[in-house]
């Protein structure tokens, strides 16, 4: 029997409660209605997103699942459109992510080789279909008690011979996990999948990611300057038989890499087939043993009988016993016991070829101070009267509103606010976007209504950078690539540059307008210090 508090979605989905909201987007575990199954929902809002590609990802998720019918990746059992929501319904899997699982350090040297296992033959499939994941981390991939794996989060997946609907040279991607292709920007194949799982496995097994650095910057420098005896030494937690998988998955070059994935996982089992040889620091431990034990077993038997028999001055020969063949057998078998351990599309927008900009090593980058782009021509100062008029004023999503200094509310006003007839000025104020000023003047007698979308008001740039760079907007650090969104900015023109130690700086001054989006991709390898 349904209960009746609980909340019906789409006709068809009774949620049981929520998992993860924000403004666009929201994961539920609900039950199917109609097929009488517990399920995860994801929904997407497509009304003001402030990017298109959110829900290209969205559908692209659902299209490629759809396809992908195998034990280690999570199913999809329905997916459409309600009204404004895009949703996708998936298989309900209770269980952890692989970070939960490495972070608790539960698993043992077994379970954590059958863990690679099920990760491999999961990822063997998806490319025999002609699907590159391109975004393996640990997050996405879900682990349940039973040690049971599947891989989730296709929404940045490719499709073999469908590559236009992402452009190449787009960078997408956790940092932390990206090949040196990804990161260069290169066409993605196979392989790209193939250096992720790599740096999977290794953090499995020893607990931390080679390659991670301070900021995303040094975590991509460390990824394209690595030296393959440096990343060698720290395998000491590996099995042995796990090494020269890892040394191919992790090789620079593409072309170095497994040719198919099937031959990777025909490589991993196979090396499966010799039992592992114990961790050298066990087998040093156990040689001492055997090498020492001998010894320490007849000190201690002279120092017992010297206590059971002090009244003898002195030992006579026959007084201690040889130790028999038995007993040294089982000496030598006391080795100490083996551990186990276990809103709106992008317009496009031509791009500007700049001349790279000469900046001195060891020079401070000066740019102009920022201008106040928000202020509007000049007009007289409010003149305050005794006649009045109304405003009711309203904001999409919502802002904290200040009238000349004085008056604050929250959007929506429910009720006129009655003001002197004349200029007033106002600001808006929300957590996502600038502070946004403006003036209006209202007449005696006058009612006005104010109707505002807050995503009309601002400009937004869209930075793609390679390898990487620290975005600043007039002089102020605001973000570094790769943006998960674009940055918000006032209408107006402000002064960009793009820093990464490695190259030159960029600079450029950009013009925006109000409801527009820039879309701009800079190239540093163009600007090399070397």
């Amino acid at each position: 029997m349904n209960n009746h508090n609980q909340e019906i979605l789409f006709e068809k989905f009774e949620i049981k409660s929520c998992l993860k909201k924000d403004r666009f987007s929201a994961v539920y575990q609900a039950r199917h209605i109609f097929l009488e199954k517990d399920i995860f929902l994801k929904v997407l809002n497509t009304q003001n997103l402030p990017d298109e590609s959110l829900l290209v990802r969205f559908k692209r998720e659902a299209k490629i699942l759809a396809r992908l019918d195998h034990p280690h990746i999570i199913k999809v059992l329905d997916f459409g459109t309600y009204q404004e929501f895009f949703y996708i319904s998936f298989e309900y899997f209770e269980s952890h992510d692989l970070r939960y699982w490495i972070s608790h350090k539960s698993l043992n040297l077994a379970q954590k080789t059958d863990v690679v296992r099920q990760l491999i033959k999961a990822l063997c499939f998806a490319h025999q279909q002609g699907i590159i994941h391109r975004d393996l981390k640990p997050e996405n991939i879900l682990i349940n008690d039973q040690l049971q794996l599947k891989v989730a989060d296709f929404g940045l997946a490719l499709v073999k011979n469908e590559s236009r609907i992402t452009e190449v040279q787009s960078l997408v991607g956790t940092p932390a996990y990206m090949s040196p292709e990804q990161i260069r920007g290169e066409k993605l194949t196979i392989q790209t999948d193939q250096f992720n799982l790599g740096l999977i496995i290794f953090e499995l097994f020893t607990g931390k990611n080679p390659f991670l650095g301070r900021d995303a910057g040094e975590t991509i420098n460390n990824i394209l300057s690595y030296d393959w005896q440096t990343l060698h030494s720290q395998m000491d937690q590996i099995p042995n038989q796990l090494r020269p998988l890892l040394e191919r998955l992790l090789k620079k070059s593409p072309a170095e890499r497994f040719s198919q994935s099937d031959e990777m996982l025909r490589f991993f089992e196979k090396s499966q087939e010799t039992p592992a040889r114990p961790f050298p620091v066990v087998d040093k431990n156990r040689k001492i043993v055997r090498v020492l034990g001998p010894f320490v077993l007849l000190m201690l038997i002279i120092m017992v009988y010297l206590l059971v028999k002090p009244s003898q001055p002195v030992l006579s020969p026959k007084s201690v016993q040889p130790l028999q063949e038995t007993e040294k057998s089982s000496m030598n078998d006391r080795k100490g016991e083996r551990i186990n351990q276990a809103s709106k599309p992008f317009p496009t927008i031509k791009e500007k070829k700049l001349p790279p900009i000469a900046v001195k090593q060891k020079t401070k980058l000066t740019v102009p101070a920022k201008t106040n782009s928000s202020k509007i021509k000049e007009v007289p100062e409010p003149v305050k009267t005794t006649q009045t008029g109304q405003i009711l004023f309203d904001c999409f999503p919502w802002a904290e509103v200040t009238i000349d200094s004085q008056i604050h509310f929250n959007t929506p006003l429910e009720h006129p606010l009655s003001l002197s007839a004349g200029a007033h000025d106002f600001v808006l104020k929300h957590p996502v976007f600038p502070l946004y000023r403006g003036r209006f003047v209202l007449k005696a007698g006058e009612q006005r209504q104010f109707n505002i979308k807050l995503d009309t008001l601002f400009a937004y740039l869209n930075c793609q950078v390679h390898p990487w760079g620290k975005i600043y907007i007039d002089g102020h650090y605001m973000e570094q690539t790769p943006l998960q969104k674009p940055i918000v900015l006032l209408p107006g023109r402000h002064f960009l540059t793009v820093l990464n130690e490695q190259f030159q700086a960029y600079s450029d001054s950009i013009l925006l307008k109000a409801g527009d989006t820039l879309d701009l991709k800079i190239n540093l390898w163009q600007f090399s210090k070397h």
